[in-house]
């Protein structure tokens, strides 16, 4: 379980993942060796992992949509992993409402895309598929922790 300390950490690596443990240790009135065990800690249990998030758009992959899926629920599970192979789709969730799976997808191309809706329209347990295509990001942020949370 992570504590208050441990959230003040993550939303600093949130804003910059390159912060060194000295410059988050002074910020948040801690030891650099507490920030450095506490960050290890968390990457070791999973909780967080410093990586590099490009911009899809600058990286070549002018293509990025949503692909709503209603799935036979007997067999959702089988589909998952199946879904799971695809480079392109990048994020998947579970949802309740109208779908009950949703995609993340960056292709380089509109054919791109084209192909892979097509090969998950064959996948047996696709009930329907709705493909939204992005026009624009407007918004991006890196973390799923919000300063809300940090009492």
């Amino acid at each position: 379980m992570i504590d208050n300390i441990d959230k003040r950490i993550i939303l600093e690596l949130q804003e910059d993942g390159r912060s060194s443990y000295k410059a988050i240790a002074k910020k948040l009135g801690l030891s650099t060796p507490t920030v450095f065990r506490r960050v290890q800690r968390l990457i070791k249990e999973r909780v967080v992992k410093i990586t590099a998030i490009p911009d899809p758009y600058k990286i070549g992959h002018l293509t990025v949509a949503s692909i709503g899926i209603t799935a036979d629920l007997k067999k959702i599970d089988g589909l998952v992993k199946k879904l799971s192979i695809f480079p392109d789709i990048h994020l998947m969730a579970f949802t309740y409402g109208r779908y009950d799976i949703v995609c993340w997808v960056q292709t380089t191309s509109a054919e791109n895309l084209n192909i892979l809706v097509r090969k998950i329209g064959k996948l047996e347990a696709v009930k329907t598929m709705e493909t939204i295509i992005w026009s624009q990001l407007t918004k991006r942020t890196y973390g799923w922790l919000s300063q809300s949370e940090v009492e």
